[in-house]
């Protein structure tokens, strides 16, 4: 099983990078409990692109984040859905 998260990971990481796989994988492998995968492959999502609601949200998600990377969701999701009063009130760690 450890190898085909990594062949999974490595498939993910690889050109052309895709905001909704990245996504997709990082939320599937925290429904798994494979947190320190889910966090990698969020990371890339937010680097690739930082304007994607759903890698903000499953970062926040995932309880392997730092308190650093959540206030950085929290300030993104607050930056792309302002609007929406509950990013407002998420309390970091």
């Amino acid at each position: 099983a450890a190898h085909d998260v990594t062949k999974v990971q490595k498939v993910v990481l690889s050109w052309p990078y895709s905001s909704e796989r990245l996504s997709r994988v990082a939320q599937l492998w925290l429904k798994n409990s494979l947190n320190d995968q889910a966090l990698v492959v969020t990371k890339k999502a937010v680097e690739f692109n930082p304007d994607n609601l759903n890698s903000w949200i499953t970062m926040l998600s995932n309880p392997q984040a730092s308190k650093a990377d959540l206030l950085l969701a929290k300030s993104n999701l607050i930056r792309l859905d302002p609007r929406t009063p509950e990013w407002k009130k998420i309390v970091t760690k």
